[in-house]
């Protein structure tokens, strides 16, 4: 990759020059040496990723945002083309997984790039679809392109394997490892009409972004603040508040399944606020936030729920 950077500086240099914009064949060649050297770059980047590629980190991620983001960059990657992407996976908005973000976006790039490569550049259309089905994320890439030989199909997932006269043959079989690696399968047919269908499907332990249930939080504002965006980050949504009036009107909602409580607060401590509101506070998980050491026996000795 290092020897590839000075190449494409030097190319830049040459086509922005005064002079060389008023040589059209000097130009003409110039742009075919950045062309090269684009293609060079992913030579080397799916040889670097393929004998890199680990077990993933995972990470709680949102897949529609991945995919959104894949869209926009294929897009620039491909600024002179006019291709059309209907994009069908709204359903994937609320839904976070546990999974590798840098793995799935390649796996979601790689796929992209060989959907836009396919089609027409002036009238390609590429169709992205994805739905939450009997615990399963399903998702379907496809396009209007010429479609795949069937005898082909067997083999694009087997390394080096390639019917690109420019292609490494490591695209493909590096989306297979990544699916592999996430506990999904992928598949690859001809569509009804024409073009290619790329199939995914993943058994990910999915969570709703937001669950239908809440966090309350009943602690000191700093605390409250900073553990509310931790939790906000990890797909939960949470309130807090500092009094105990306010959580008790709060907590009438009945929309809330954890109780985070301090033992410390404004007027009343955690103890007596569980001793005060026992039936306001059954079905609740109740946790008690404290750096005092007898806590636990206050809770004891009151016969209160908290973990």
């Amino acid at each position: 990759m290092n020897c590839v950077i000075p190449w494409r500086r030097c190319v830049w240099q040459l086509i922005t020059s005064g002079e060389n914009r008023k040589n059209p064949e000097l130009e003409k060649n110039l742009e075919n040496i950045e062309i090269k050297i684009k293609d060079s770059e992913q030579i080397i980047n799916d040889l670097l990723f393929y004998s890199r590629l680990k077990l993933p980190t995972l990470k709680m991620i949102n897949l529609f945002e991945i995919l959104k983001e894949n869209i926009v960059n294929l897009k620039s990657r491909y600024p002179k083309h006019h291709i059309k992407i209907n994009q069908d996976f709204d359903g994937l908005q609320d839904i976070l997984v546990e999974a590798d973000p840098l793995q799935l976006g390649e796996l979601f790039g790689n796929i992209l790039n060989n959907a836009c490569e396919a089609v027409d550049p002036q009238s390609g259309e590429i169709e992205v679809i994805g739905v939450v089905d009997a615990g399963n994320i399903k998702l379907t890439i496809q396009d209007n392109g010429i479609g795949i030989n069937p005898e082909d199909a067997k083999k694009v997932f087997e390394p080096f394997f390639s019917t690109k006269a420019k292609g490494t043959g490591l695209g493909l079989a590096v989306c297979n490892q990544i699916v592999s690696l996430h506990n999904g399968s992928i598949a690859i047919k001809n569509g009804q009409d024409k073009g290619a269908v790329v199939s995914i499907v993943f058994t990910f332990k999915e969570r709703k972004k937001w669950l239908s249930g809440f966090y309350l939080l009943m602690t000191t504002m700093k605390f409250c603040e900073e553990l509310s965006e931790i939790l906000k980050h990890e797909g939960f949504d949470t309130e807090y508040c500092l009094f105990p009036e306010q959580g008790i009107e709060l907590l009438k909602s009945n929309k809330y399944e954890i109780l985070l409580l301090d033992f410390k607060m404004p007027r009343v401590n955690g103890v007596e606020f569980l001793k005060k509101y026992q039936e306001e506070l059954k079905g609740l998980k109740i946790f008690m936030i404290t750096g005092s050491l007898t806590v636990n026996k206050l809770l004891s000795e009151n016969n209160l729920p908290a973990w």
